[in-house]
């Protein structure tokens, strides 16, 4: 490990951020972008994951070896908790649990290191550094051990649900059927089910999972709500100018708590304006260029998880039958798309493993964004005005297809037929499957609904890039959060989550 060089200074002993962060890595990672700016306002920042976690999001890390050059470089640090995780036979959601549990389970020995006053090595820079008691932390919703750790050494901790207002007053009953008052559900339909929103016409096979699903996931928002109700914050990776509503009734029920809820995103990263030259292919700035403002379509299903081989053939297919331009990413083109693909959509169809997604979204051309509805994915493209077409896999993608597209009509979503259906399906009646994706296209790419969504899609880009100017809402949130952060830090509330579950009133 590395020390100081002599002409950098001495980190100065000011405000310093605990930041436990969500092991799991696509292509942005909002808690690092909260991380940056943290360091932007002067604070110093110890950003911990899983040890795997921490290897992966190297490759995304601002400041790398041999890249320090001032004191401000050594304000951010990278620390990997517990020992590496085998993975070899997981599923990627699989490995992301396993890694969860291994940066919770290693937050108190952690934590006790950090309090102790002992260098700590950056596995970014490979400096060692000394830096006084941490003032606060935040915590992803996902790591409640870690925050059970930081409020019980006393530290002001605050929890980031990186997902919406409405998709945490939605899942809100889910943790108690009494916690939310009848005039709290006006902003969505509190008594959805995931059923509900997996539509009557889906498999049984993916209602079943569909149940298994809300089971974990209740059992895993009681704990996170219940420790959020014990923590001085709540932070939400949403923003208010694209969910006023929902954040006023969001707001007042943690206010019930006695819990300040801050609306902090769209947390993106620093680089989302910057387009770099050259960073998209030259067939793909061909296709949009010669097709026009909105005339392209792009379609990505994001970085984990793709539908069944048989759906994306049948999309394949009825994209080439409508000749009309779109941009694939795919990483396993080969095996997942038909032999020759390629060659029969050239002309008005690019497929490609791997695209610089903000340099895409940042482009006129681009009119509908055809996605899974990952919500980092979804943020992004709503910051670039771009409107959607919903095919959502499961988890929160169901809900936020519910706000972006049913409730606030910036696109369509496939139906249930199509998009929960098994992959059998596909094959055994091919013709009705191809006809229901085709309807979709067709009222998104040719009817005035379609137009309106484009234009109110661009609309809300408008606002959601207004809030992150330097006096827009985004920002000033984030001005507002450190000043909370190092001032005035509460003492630790009695009792723990652990403590709870063990005397069963949780």
């Amino acid at each position: 490990m590395g020390s100081l060089p002599a002409e950098i200074p001495s980190i100065p002993n000011d405000a310093h951020v605990l930041l436990f962060a969500y092991p799991a890595l696509g292509h942005m990672i909002p808690m690092l972008s909260l991380a940056e700016g943290l360091v932007e306002r002067g604070c110093q920042v110890t950003y911990i994951t899983s040890k795997n976690g921490a290897e992966d999001i190297l490759r995304m890390w601002p400041v790398k070896k041999g890249d320090v050059k001032s004191e401000s470089d050594l304000r951010l640090r990278l620390v990997g908790a517990g020992s590496d995780v085998p993975t070899k036979g997981k599923t990627a959601t699989e490995a992301v649990w396993a890694n969860v549990m291994e940066l919770s389970f290693n937050s108190a020995f952690l934590l006790e290191y950090i309090l102790s006053g002992e260098p700590l090595p950056d596995l970014a820079t490979e400096y060692e550094t000394v830096w006084a008691r941490p003032a606060a932390a935040v915590c992803t919703a996902i790591a409640t051990v870690s925050a059970e750790t930081c409020l019980n050494a006393g530290l002001k901790t605050l929890i980031l649900f990186d997902t919406n207002a409405y998709g945490m007053l939605e899942l809100s009953t889910w943790v108690h059927e009494d916690l939310t008052p009848a005039e709290w559900k006006t902003a969505g339909s509190a008594t959805t089910t995931y059923d509900q929103l997996v539509g009557e016409d889906s498999s049984d096979a993916h209602k079943s999972v569909s149940r298994h699903f809300s089971r974990g996931m209740k059992a895993g928002l009681t704990w996170a709500w219940r420790i959020g109700q014990k923590c001085h914050g709540v932070l939400v990776n949403s923003s208010e100018a694209l969910e006023p509503e929902q954040f006023a009734q969001a707001k007042e029920l943690f206010a019930s708590y006695n819990v300040p809820l801050t609306a902090i995103g769209p947390l993106l990263p620093n680089s989302t304006f910057i387009i770099k030259p050259n960073a998209l292919q030259p067939q793909v700035v061909d296709l949009l260029e010669k097709n026009g403002p909105g005339g392209t379509t792009y379609v990505s299903f994001g970085s984990f998880l793709n539908p069944p081989k048989e759906h994306l053939q049948q999309l394949a297919a009825v994209l080439k039958e409508r000749k009309e331009p779109f941009i694939w990413s795919i990483r396993n083109r080969e095996t997942m798309l038909p032999a020759g693909y390629e060659e029969e959509v050239e002309g008005f169809g690019v497929i490609v493993p791997w695209i610089d997604q903000k340099a895409l979204l940042a482009h006129e051309g681009v009119g509908f964004v055809l996605s899974h509805m990952g919500w980092n994915s979804m943020l992004e493209s709503c910051t670039m005005g771009k409107a959607l077409l919903a095919w959502p896999l499961g988890f929160d993608q169901l809900y936020n297809s519910d706000l972006l597209v049913s409730t606030f009509a910036l696109g369509m979503r496939f139906p249930s037929s199509v998009i929960f259906s098994p992959g059998s399906a596909a094959t055994e009646d091919p013709a009705a499957f191809k006809s229901a994706i085709n309807a979709t296209l067709e009222e998104a790419l040719k009817s005035p609904t379609g137009q309106k969504a484009r234009v109110k899609a661009k609309d809300l880009g408008v606002r959601l890039r207004a809030s992150l100017e330097p006096t827009g809402g985004a920002t000033l949130a984030k001005d507002e959060l450190v000043k909370f952060l190092i001032v005035g830090i509460k003492p630790a509330p009695e009792g723990t989550i652990l403590e709870a579950v063990q005397e069963g009133t949780i």
